[in-house]
Parts: structure tokens; C-alpha cells; sequence
């Protein structure tokens, strides 16, 4: 209907091309341009297919063209992403594969937001559950027998020894490391932390008791230890441990989740059809 056209002929100004350009509210607005199958797009269709290039239209120093080329332009845009539209809408109706595929894709999007929610973003950000979880399962990640303790090596024995006499001497380990390293790092290794036997082998080599231990050489190194505490076996902190809680808390969830949708929604299996399968060649 191109006579419904025309009044945008008038209606647009040169302002359109920087941005600034409003339709006036007292137009009206409700003639139809163009219709196809039974599909009508009126006089407002086409003013806010406008109204959005002039909102991302903002050039500095814009091309300013005749008021009808304009609409003329746009005009055919808009009858083209008209058709196109439609066009997309009718897909699943005319290619069946297509409409399988579009489900299968709807289904999987809507099956992922669904296991954010109840699973995945929900192990995360619920502290309570997670700390309640962890709780119930501490005992089954523990902590193996411990000590905390200095271990000093050198392959100078009258560098250890000279280490051994600070440390009965009660000289903490930076002023040892600084005093015998000033010359070279490699002078002595000086390695202090909480272990068990599986962290630091070499500590098989001691007895395990609070207190400075005699030199010892292990491996052509001559070595000592300073045992400053025994640790029994305990287990490991939520903050030791939080990504594998996390892991198994969404475990947990997931099987909940599953638990109440069957009890929810019981399967049925048509046994008849499913062993038909098996004699079709």
C-alpha cells in the first residue's frame, strides 16, 4: 500500500541522520503498509524499525541524503527482515529434521539452566549446605599422622654441624639461613612446614618426637630435623579440601535431584517395544 508510504516522506527530517530525530506523538500511525499471508505490518512496525537504526545512528559528520532515499532504504530493509522473520518462524514447519534439531537444542539449554540452578550454582554459593555437607563427610578425608617441623641438609658436615649448634642454641631459622648462606644458597637447605611421611620421606629416617634430632647422612647429605610438634591424625579443613567438597556436594545434590524426579515422575518401560529392538534386522 504505498500510499500509506508517503507520509514518511514529510514526517522524516535531516535530524534522523544524527540521532536526534522523534516521531511526533500525534501521528497516526495504524495504516498497513504491506501484508502477506495474512501477516499485516502497519504504519508503527515500519516507525520503530526507524527509530532503532536512529538509535545506533550517531556519526559525527553524517552523509546527509534526501528525506525520501532515506525512507526508501529503510523501507526495503524492513520489507526484507519482514520476509526473513517470517520466513525463520516457519522453519520447523517445513523441515522436520530442522524442528527436531531446534527442540533438541531447547531442551539441552533449558536441561544445562536447570542443573546451574539446582546443582552446579547451587554448591557454590550455599555456604550452610556446603558446611552441613562437609560435616557429615569430614571423617572420610583426614589428615594422616603428622609432625611440624624444620629440616635442614647440607653436604657439608661441618656446615650441619655448625647449623645444629645454632639450633640448640635456640638462633631462629632466617638469622641460621642467613649466617650459612651468605656466600651461597646451596650451603644448607632449610625447609620447614607441617608434613607426614608420604609429604617428606625422609622423615622415616627420625625418630618422631619433639626435639633436635643427632646429623644423619641420608644420601650423601648430611641432615638433621627439629620436631616442634606432633600432630595426630584429624581431618582436613573445609578450606583444605573446599574444591573437592564442592565436587562431591554437586554429586550429591545431582543424585537428590534425580531421587526426587523419579519419585516424582516414575518411569515406565514398555518392555513389549523395547525387545522388538531386537528383531529388527
Amino acid at each position: 500500500f504505498p500510499e500509506n508510504l508517503k507520509p514518511f516522506y514529510t514526517w522524516v527530517d535531516s535530524t534522523v541522520y544524527y540521532g536526534t530525530w522523534k516521531p511526533n506523538p500525534e501521528w497516526k500511525l495504524d495504516k498497513v503498509l504491506f501484508e502477506f499471508d495474512k501477516q499485516k505490518y502497519t504504519q508503527q512496525d515500519f516507525m520503530d524499525h526507524i527509530m532503532k537504526w536512529v538509535s545506533k545512528k550517531k556519526p559525527a559528520n553524517p552523509k546527509v541524503m534526501s528525506n525520501k532515499y532515506f525512507v526508501d532504504t529503510r523501507y526495503k530493509g524492513f520489507v526484507e527482515k519482514s520476509l526473513l522473520d517470517y520466513e525463520k518462524s516457519k522453519l520447523p514447519e517445513k523441515y522436520p529434521e530442522f524442528k527436531a534439531l531446534l527442540h533438541e537444542y531447547h531442551d539441552g539449554i533449558l536441561l544445562f539452566e536447570l542443573s546451574d540452578q539446582k546443582v552446579w550454582r547451587k554448591a557454590t554459593t550455599d555456604t550452610a549446605g556446603l558446611e552441613a555437607f562437609y560435616e557429615a563427610h569430614k571423617w572420610e578425608y583426614m589428615w594422616p599422622e603428622r609432625v611440624k617441623v624444620s629440616i635442614y641438609k647440607s653436604i657439608n658436615k661441618s656446615v650441619a654441624e655448625q647449623a645444629l649448634q645454632w639450633v640448640n642454641e635456640g638462633l631462629d631459622n632466617d638469622s641460621i639461613a642467613a649466617l650459612v648462606n651468605k656466600d651461597s644458597q646451596l650451603n644448607l637447605v632449610l625447609k620447614s612446614g607441617t608434613f607426614s611421611s608420604e609429604d617428606e620421606p625422609l622423615l622415616n629416617e627420625f625418630v618422631w618426637e619433639k626435639g633436635v634430632s643427632q646429623i644423619r647422612e641420608i644420601d650423601g647429605q648430611y641432615v638433621f630435623v627439629k620436631i616442634d610438634e606432633l600432630l595426630e591424625p584429624m581431618p582436613k579443613t573445609l578450606d583444605e579440601i573446599r574444591g573437592l567438597m564442592i565436587s562431591e556436594y554437586q554429586k550429591f545434590l545431582e543424585d537428590m535431584w534425580i531421587k526426587e524426579l523419579r519419585s516424582k515422575y516414575p518411569v515406565e518401560v514398555k518392555k513389549d517395544v523395547l525387545y522388538s529392538i531386537a528383531n529388527q534386522k
